[in-house]
């Protein structure tokens, strides 16, 4: 759910909050929990954290979230020095995260045509426009170099921390992981030079893309 993703490993099981705010991603966590926590009892835990908003407390109202279902959190990974040592703090193993292996991406030349459709697991490169009823699922970001008019969905199938560029944003459907954002009924949004679509708070807003 949100941005919360868990995935259980040899050495037992890694919760990657990929962003947004605590309260929401503990939310978040708190219902997963309660529909599958018992199967996860008696493992070790180590947190992947891509927000950079977790202090302290944050993390032990996260730890006191986990401990309630017998998980024993032992290390956290971020970027994030404050959430380093804040982890720290709580007598955690803190580390930054390895490096990871080169992301590709797709290009594609348009336009994507109603009824077409992309879909890779890495970032898409669109060189022209997506018409209404075209759609673009990408595991990574999505750029598109013209009209965005059909339907995006970036982060899929639920990386909340991707977003979608576009120099003309105009939509039938934006969906960033378990996010998603529509026009209202009727209505599409009149492109208003280039802008990005991300997630904050829990939604999808769009903000004038300056690339």
């Amino acid at each position: 759910m949100g941005g919360i993703s868990i995935k259980g490993t040899r050495q037992g099981i890694t919760i990657i909050i990929n962003g947004g705010e605590p309260k929401g991603a503990l939310e978040d966590l708190a219902k997963q929990l309660a529909s599958s926590g018992h199967f996860l009892r008696g493992n070790e835990v180590v947190l992947e954290i891509g927000s950079d908003y977790f202090g302290v407390q944050e993390l032990e109202a996260l730890c006191g979230l986990l401990k309630r279902y017998d998980m024993n959190p032992v290390k956290v990974i971020s970027e994030s020095p404050d959430v380093r040592r804040a982890a720290q703090a709580l007598g955690l193993e803190a580390n930054k995260p390895t490096a990871k292996r080169p992301e590709y991406a797709l290009v594609k030349r348009g336009p994507i045509r109603s009824g077409q459709s992309v879909n890779y697991d890495g970032t898409v490169l669109i060189i022209g426009d997506v018409n209404p009823g075209g759609e673009v699922i990408a595991g990574g970001d999505i750029i598109v170099w013209g009209h965005l008019k059909g339907m995006a969905y970036a982060g899929a199938p639920d990386d909340s921390s991707r977003r979608i560029y576009a120099l003309s944003l105009e939509p039938t459907l934006l969906r960033i992981g378990n996010y998603l954002a529509r026009p209202p009924e009727g209505e599409t949004s009149p492109g208003k030079g280039p802008e990005t679509a991300f997630v904050q708070e829990n939604q999808i807003v769009v903000e004038p893309w300056e690339h």
